[in-house]
């Protein structure tokens, strides 16, 4: 597959846990690309990740 094609979707799995100060730059980030679901894993978190 070209990397133009439109039809590409990218799937980014983050595995966290108690990663509060930094998950929503590292998502906002993510969502600049075209075409990009991400699956955040977390591995029962007590910092508030949740609410993000």
């Amino acid at each position: 597959m070209s990397p133009e094609n439109p039809n590409l979707t990218i799937s980014i799995i983050l595995p966290v846990l108690n990663e509060a100060p930094t998950i929503a730059r590292v998502i906002s980030t993510a969502l600049e690309a075209k075409n990009v679901e991400i699956i955040v894993a977390d591995g029962g978190s007590s910092d508030g990740i949740q609410q993000i």
